[in-house]
């Protein structure tokens, strides 16, 4: 799974939603800093805001006010900036990138801890 599936589909098995799982599949292209470019943002921060989305979302944007949606994905984004420093995968794996490449045990486990992070985090902003 890339980090930002793994994110939202752990917020999402906590959260009472009216959409289906697999709505899981538009946050593929997420993984690896958009489309495994490690360039872009972290895949565990694109699943976090979707999860956010899933609750406060709008359903009808002509309608409908965001101002809760972004209220909630701006503190969690700013508190995953806060704890690392960044929120851009290349920035945040850079070293681990260049030493051990994408398929190594130590950026796996550094993205495991994003990942469990961000939806601490999510799980957290949405419970209170």
């Amino acid at each position: 799974m890339t980090c930002s599936e793994r994110v939202f589909l752990t917020v999402y098995s906590v959260l009472d939603t009216e959409f289906p799982a697999e709505v899981v599949a538009l946050l593929t292209g997420f993984g690896g800093g958009v489309g495994g470019t490690h360039a872009s943002l972290c895949g565990a921060v694109a699943g976090g805001v979707a999860a956010i989305g899933s609750v406060y979302g709008r359903r009808k944007p002509a309608e409908e006010s965001r101002d809760r949606a972004y209220e909630v994905a701006r503190a969690f984004f700013c508190e995953f900036k806060s704890k690392f420093g960044s929120e851009v995968c290349g920035e945040l794996l850079g070293d681990l990138l260049r030493k051990n490449g994408f398929d190594s045990d130590e950026r796996k486990e550094r993205c495991f801890q994003y990942t469990l992070n961000a939806a601490k985090m999510c799980v957290k902003l949405l419970s209170s």
